[in-house]
């Protein structure tokens, strides 16, 4: 049960994510494609932030498999993959769970009154509602699966946050983009990664960014090149630059933008991995360092 709620969830999430990234299609032409992961940025409270979100994917059989830390933008975040990730196809595996939130005691009093003064605000979790499912999966209630998955959406999506001043806007951006933009969007998913070394059609990152230039349908994130890692640390990653789009702030709109898309390839030692486990499974701290700042930067070369 446990795991077709999974696909459930991260599936209703790609849905809903899909309709931010409207050059999806272009790209992939409706192919089949593999999700190797989605991330979710919150603000740190007693109602949100990493460890809430980390006992919400516990309940569904996600475990805790690593953590890195990004200084420059004071976040902290971390990894988690099904319970049987390892044992099974590497194309049969659901999208891992990249959660994170900020550390406060790294920012500036007026950055973090800011912060804890929006994150006091979030809607409390309905827990009673949250420990009855919990338990009717434990007794394996099906029926209530749609129910269910229904629920955790609504609660991982929330976008009712209250709106910054301009000034307030400016405060943060200044001090953290990233912060200023989890403080815009609300708890939603900033983006998903595409598992590139999966499909056939590239026989490598770099190729697959060539092609996807060549295409004119959307500019890449060249923050310290295109490309951020390589073989040499398991894992390499892309992104498209994130699509500028107006948000209306309490006093006015700005332009900021959009969600992105990743492209991942993950490197094995085999010569033929079948398993998710024949291939480098984890994050790269630095390679996500820049892979991140497609959500508030446009840096082409």
């Amino acid at each position: 049960m446990k795991e077709k709620i999974r696909r459930q969830l991260v599936q209703m999430l790609w849905d809903g994510y899909k309709e931010s990234i409207p050059f999806y299609n272009q790209l992939f032409n409706e192919n089949d494609i593999h999700l190797d992961h989605f991330a979710i940025i919150d603000l740190p409270s007693e109602n949100s932030g990493i460890d809430h979100l980390k006992a919400i994917f516990s309940s569904l059989g996600f475990v805790y498999k690593g953590e890195g830390y990004l200084p420059e933008k004071h976040n902290p975040f971390a990894w988690m993959r099904e319970e049987n990730y390892d044992e099974k196809l590497a194309h049969h595996t659901t999208a891992q769970p990249v959660i994170a939130d900020f550390k406060l005691d790294a920012l500036s009093p007026q950055v973090k009154h800011i912060v804890e003064k929006n994150a006091a605000l979030i809607k409390p979790p309905e827990m009673e509602k949250f420990e009855y499912y919990k338990e009717q999966i434990d007794k394996n209630n099906e029926a209530l699966i749609p129910e269910i998955t229904g629920f955790l959406y609504n609660h991982l999506i929330d976008k009712e946050r209250p709106k910054l001043t301009s000034e307030e806007y400016e405060t943060v951006f200044k001090e953290n983009e990233l912060i200023a933009w989890v403080l815009t969007f609300g708890r939603v998913v900033n983006h998903f990664g595409v598992s590139i070394h999966l499909d056939n059609k590239a026989s490598s990152l770099a190729e697959f960014n060539d092609n996807v230039l060549k295409s004119n349908i959307i500019t890449l994130n060249a923050a310290s090149n295109y490309i951020k890692g390589g073989e040499y640390c398991g894992i390499a990653q892309s992104s498209t630059n994130g699509l500028p789009i107006k948000i209306r702030l309490k006093d006015k709109e700005i332009t900021t933008h959009n969600s992105f898309l990743e492209f991942v390839w993950r490197y094995s030692n085999l010569d033929k991995p079948t398993l998710a486990k024949d291939y480098y499974c984890n994050f790269i701290p630095q390679n996500a360092n820049h892979v991140i700042e497609s959500l508030y930067t446009k840096k082409t070369v």
